[in-house]
């Protein structure tokens, strides 16, 4: 059984749900009902929603390698959202996935350029969470992972990608829009990354990536995340980050491991999208039409991973609406504190240490700064999970929601080795020094 999950503007989760069983009798209907879902979204402005479903290829012999991630409201911002397929491969693929998922938004979140530049902040924390890996003290010398991450950051989609998961987008105001593919593949297909391999000194036999000394590791992917191996043969986790400008022709984003998009086509992912009477059933629909291809041509039996982004509203001026909103909510000094407060309260929830999510909030007075402080500091006194406060036997993060801290609440670490000022002293300017 796979797993589903739908989340939309009012952060609603399902998992372990079953969907609804097509019916070719209500195609139309269900057509009818998707108009009708769109022009109710955006009649009420720039909004998404979105679904994902996840199986594993073979889950009587082990468990599913991918890791899917969907943040709404990214750091607390409603309009910052961020979605990932990481895809693993290698006996401890899994855990690698799992760590990637736990650590990427921690460590993007606190990037000094993040968000105001976002394509060298998604650069900088590919790089920041491979090294992160390589310290967990996990078995990645065959072993790793691929990642698509794709940003949004109001009517902005950043893609980030490394390795061979893919993200296409359905653009066009006809009947059934067209599907562009956003992301490069990176594997030994693509001319430009065998070029690549070879003056790494790598050698490409049937797609696959070798070591010049070695039958190792035979890697498909030309970047990953892990692999040490790999590195020797030229595999890097440097990815290609792209931008584009949701406009009123994207209607939707798709971001998928490999064992969906070599097994549907572009023109199907769009149609199941259109024609579903919920993008929940779409994202059911897209990864068991993948299962029925797998099954037919007798062909690998991959994991399967689809992430559906719906957009209604786009096209409109949205960092205008998005100011006014924002510039309401500021009027009044007490609403300015509760906001506050929220923001930082998302941000530890999502992995930020309680000392760097100040840093999110501007234009506060120095005593309203104390009194978001004093009411942050008093309730969050636990790690965070997601964070990277420790590592495990298996080099995952052990933090949970409920487990006691190792570390003051004013001073310490950040998990991976750099020392920390009291937080409350970062916000409030001062030096750190008592």
């Amino acid at each position: 059984m796979g797993i589903l999950c739908c989340r939309n503007v009012n952060l609603e989760k399902y998992e372990n749900a079953q969907s609804p069983e097509p019916n070719p009798k209500l195609e139309n209907r269900q057509h009818r009902r998707g108009d009708k879902r769109r022009s109710e979204k955006r009649s009420s402005g720039p909004s998404i929603t979105f679904a994902a479903y996840t199986q594993g290829g073979r889950p009587e012999q082990q468990p599913s390698q991918d890791e899917m991630l969907a943040i709404h409201k990214l750091g607390g911002d409603p309009w910052m959202h961020l979605f990932a397929v990481f895809d693993g491969h290698g006996e401890f693929g899994g855990e690698v996935s799992m760590f990637l998922k736990r650590n990427f938004p921690a460590v993007l979140l606190n990037e000094r350029d993040f968000p105001t530049k976002p394509v060298l902040a998604l650069k900088d924390t590919c790089v920041k969470v491979n090294n992160m890996l390589k310290t967990t003290g996990l078995d990645i010398c065959l072993s790793g992972s691929t990642g698509c991450v794709c940003l949004i950051i109001r009517n902005t989609l950043y893609t980030c990608n490394v390795g061979d998961s893919r993200a296409i987008a359905g653009v066009g105001l006809s009947e059934l829009p067209r599907a562009v593919q956003l992301t490069t593949d990176h594997t030994a297909s693509n001319p430009k990354e065998k070029q690549r391999i070879l003056q790494a000194r790598g050698r490409v036999i049937k797609k696959r990536i070798y070591t010049a000394d070695s039958n190792l590791p035979g890697l498909i992917p030309s970047r990953s995340f892990g692999d040490s191996m790999g590195c020797r043969a030229g595999v890097v986790c440097q990815p290609d980050v792209c931008v584009y400008s949701i406009s009123a022709e994207y209607r939707f984003l798709a971001v998928m491991s490999d064992g969906v998009w070599e097994n549907v086509q572009p023109a199907h992912i769009a149609k199941h999208v259109v024609l579903s009477d919920t993008l929940t059933s779409a994202a059911r629909e897209i990864v068991k039409d993948a299962e029925r291809t797998v099954h037919v041509g007798n062909k690998y039996r991959d994991d399967m991973t689809a992430v559906l982004v719906e957009f209604h509203g786009f096209g409109e001026d949205v960092k205008a609406e998005a100011l006014a909103e924002e510039a309401e909510m500021m009027k009044d000094p007490n609403d300015r504190v509760a906001f506050a407060i929220s923001i930082c309260q998302e941000l530890i929830a999502q992995g930020v240490h309680p000392e760097d999510a100040p840093d999110a909030i501007m234009g506060l007075t120095v005593q309203q700064r104390q009194q978001v402080i004093e009411a942050v500091g008093s309730g969050h006194q636990t790690e965070q999970p997601g964070a990277v406060q420790g590592v495990g036997s298996m080099g995952l993060t052990t933090s949970s929601p409920n487990s006691a801290s190792d570390t003051d609440s004013s001073t310490g670490s950040d998990g991976v080795g750099r020392s920390r000022k009291p937080w409350y002293k970062s916000w409030l300017g001062g030096n750190g020094d008592e």
